[in-house]
């Protein structure tokens, strides 16, 4: 072992040697040395992206229901700062060993949600819509599948996915229309370009434009950037 930094914290000097002292450490104790060293970084107020991977790497390895609760906080929270970071890739994973260790269904699916646009970023284009379709088709929740039939639209997009249409008509309809709501209008704009994948241009052409009325209206800049990428496909005529 050696310092850092002269101060009280003391690493391994190599990983080898850090692996050969965990193998023969009896798996209970781990678990316990993984929340006492959870515990004590948590007191100290670890804060950042290191301090919070570190939490969520010692609460994720620790035992007990509490422990548990700490571990998918902090393995979100990780997740959160592992995308702002531009490493997408990374940041699913944090956010699919929260869903792997959320007994809530709701938890779980809300944690999957959240790593289906970072699998987008990542180029993990089939993974993506096997986790959004996943949820569409688990949840009882009317607007976690909207939510869900959404990201995959957006996730299969680049294929010409068909699939979509259905998911997104099925979800439209067990949401209720409300077109104050902007997802519910992010869903519409989708909705045409999944329907335009099929043919159907002329009615992808005017959920393009009623979408993109109702989006200007609401004033959502977020709304009205995915409303106008949606419309992007539709027609490719000068006028338009």
């Amino acid at each position: 072992l050696g310092s850092v930094q002269g101060g009280l914290d003391y690493r391994f000097a190599h990983a080898l040697a850090r692996q050969a002292v965990l193998d023969v450490i009896p798996p209970l104790r781990r678990a316990r040395l993984h929340a006492r060293a959870g515990e004590a970084l948590e007191a100290r107020s670890a804060e950042g992206l290191t301090g919070t991977q570190q939490l969520a790497h010692h609460f994720s390895h620790a035992l007990g229901d509490e422990m548990s609760v700490k571990a998918r906080h902090y393995l979100v929270r990780a997740g959160a700062l592992t995308e702002r970071a531009l490493a997408h890739e990374e940041a699913a994973q944090y956010f699919q060993q929260a869903a792997e260790m959320a007994d809530d269904p709701v938890e779980r699916h809300e944690a999957l949600l959240l790593a289906v646009p970072c699998l987008v970023s990542a180029g993990r284009f089939t993974t993506a819509m096997e986790l959004s379709r996943l949820v569409a088709t688990e949840t009882a929740d009317p607007t976690a599948r909207l939510a869900a039939a959404t990201a995959h639209e957006r996730a299969g997009r680049r294929f010409g996915e068909t699939s979509s249409a259905a998911l997104l008509t099925d979800a439209l309809r067990d949401y209720g229309t409300d077109h104050d709501d902007p997802a519910y209008v992010r869903a519409l704009a989708s909705l045409g370009r999944a329907i335009g994948f099929v043919g159907l241009t002329d009615d992808a052409v005017e959920l393009s434009d009623s979408t993109l009325a109702r989006a200007r209206e609401l004033g959502d800049d977020e709304l009205l950037a995915h409303v106008l990428d949606a419309g992007l496909w539709h027609g490719l005529s000068p006028e338009r």
